[in-house]
């Protein structure tokens, strides 16, 4: 993509391009560590978040990521928006955005749209965001709901029902999130109760936030697993940027917060993206050839987070990759190249994901423990294990024993679930009841701050090892 741009006053190129609907990836919220928003000013190489123009320039950009709604519409003919009472579900997350309209009668969203939170070009992580707050309470989440609600022809005046990590709710609330980048992790909106207010001539409610950073999507993914009426533990493991953990029944229930990071949806390794065409979704390593599947089977041009577990996965077990994280024989681990393309890991990118397996490890580890007494294998103890969010949907349970991302289940059954989240809203969007029913089983919910436990540290350097689970 070339575009030309024209100055204006102090701003960053990497912010003049946002305004024309491109958002560069990056992690490091604008301070030109991470090396994510290269592009080309007229020819030369520049980071976007750091250079400042003063003239207008001709920008070459690779693959950007958009940062504004597409169009919203209804690809069906069976539904037509306007003779429906339809109502709308939102999951905030800290990567992306997802929208439901919901027909209530069939219990089912008749459409379902995806987008990059805008809020990404300021950081990967919630905390990134907090330390970033001036610019990103520039972006209003309700303009994108708006946009959604016009687009599909639904009664601004209906509720809306929005769930996210507690720091997306405090920023969609138009609250300060700063008091939760520091010690002791308060927050300002209440907890383990329904939070409703009419922010930009929405009527917005949220699910009961259940803890620091224990947010309304978790509470949601309990109500639509069922965990809050299960008669044996199930565990349930959503590996997003902010991941979240539920260890329960319907007598007891434990939940943690990871801070796993975007690198398991691709967004801070050198090929990767989220879903999206040609990206490789599953991978395997034979007789020295990648064999690769890629989104729309296009050619390989980036990896998204299950591709990336695939291929690290096939690097262990081939001896390409070793337990430790190191690639053995080169410094890139290539597998896809041609002329106009190569995707790789390269060390860096292995980092990134060790750390990101460590901490979702480390918090089933500590759950099990508390629950159990131990954190040795539990299979069989636990009724059945879901995995939600985009990563935990697609990936292969065998690429996770591989790397001991969890136990390998034998006995126990796993189920995958493309968004928890957004389906326990759709739920409570046209289930008055079960507003009540979470308020009541928020007051169950057992926070375990990770951070906090004495042996926090020693089990995640142990957990940095790619190695089946012992």
């Amino acid at each position: 993509m070339v575009l030309k741009i024209r100055p204006a006053g102090n701003q960053t190129l990497r912010e003049l391009l946002f305004r024309k609907g491109v958002c560069l990836p990056g992690a490091c919220g604008g301070r030109g560590r991470c090396q994510r928003c290269k592009v080309k000013v007229n020819g030369k190489p520049l980071l976007a978040c750091q250079y400042v123009p003063q003239i207008p320039v001709v920008v070459e950009i690779n693959e950007p990521l958009p940062s504004s709604p597409p169009q919203f519409k209804i690809h069906t003919s069976k539904f037509k928006p306007q003779n429906l009472n339809l109502t709308v579900a939102v999951d905030i997350g800290t990567t992306t955005i997802t929208l439901a309209a919901v027909h209530p009668p069939s219990k089912r969203p008749v459409q379902t749209t995806t987008i990059l939170n805008p809020q990404a070009q300021f950081g990967a992580d919630v905390i990134t965001r907090i330390a970033n707050l001036k610019q990103v309470k520039k972006i209003r989440l309700t303009a994108i709901i708006r946009q959604f609600i016009k687009e599909t022809g639904i009664d601004h005046r209906r509720r809306v029902t929005v769930v996210g990590n507690t720091v997306m709710m405090h920023f969609l609330f138009g609250k300060n999130p700063a008091p939760l980048g520091f010690y002791p992790y308060r927050p300002v909106l209440p907890l383990r109760q329904v939070v409703k207010a009419r922010i930009d001539g929405l009527h917005i409610l949220t699910l009961p936030l259940a803890g620091s950073f224990i947010g309304s999507d978790c509470t949601a993914a309990i109500i639509a697993s069922g965990i809050y009426k299960s008669e044996q533990p199930v565990l349930l493991i959503d590996a997003g940027t902010n991941g979240e953990l539920v260890l329960g029944n319907k007598y007891r229930l434990l939940a943690c917060s990871t801070a796993a990071g975007p690198a398991f949806e691709g967004a801070t390794l050198n090929c990767g993206s989220l879903y999206q065409p040609g990206a490789v979704v599953a991978a395997d390593y034979q007789s020295g050839v990648w064999k690769l599947k890629t989104v729309h089977n296009l050619p390989p041009r980036s990896l998204c987070g299950s591709g990336v577990l695939d291929v690290v996965a096939a690097g262990i077990r081939s001896g390409l990759i070793s337990p430790s994280g190191r690639l053995v024989h080169n410094r890139q681990l290539i597998v896809y190249e041609q002329a106009d393309r190569t995707v790789y890991l390269s060390q860096s990118d292995l980092r990134e994901i060790q750390l990101a397996k460590a901490a979702i490890t480390t918090g089933i580890r500590m759950l099990l423990k508390k629950w159990f007494g131990t954190d040795r294998q539990p299979d069989g103890q636990i009724s059945r294990v879901v995995l939600t969010g985009r990563f935990g949907n697609r990936i292969n349970p065998a690429s996770a024993f591989t790397i001991g991302l969890f136990p390998r289940f034998t006995k126990t059954p796993i189920r995958q679930h493309p968004n928890l989240a957004l389906a326990g809203a759709i739920q409570a969007s046209i289930t008055p009841a079960l507003w009540a029913t979470a308020e009541k089983f928020a007051w169950q919910i057992e926070e375990l701050r990770l951070a906090e436990q004495p042996e926090f540290e020693s089990i995640f350097v142990q957990e940095m090892e790619l190695k089946e689970w012992e």
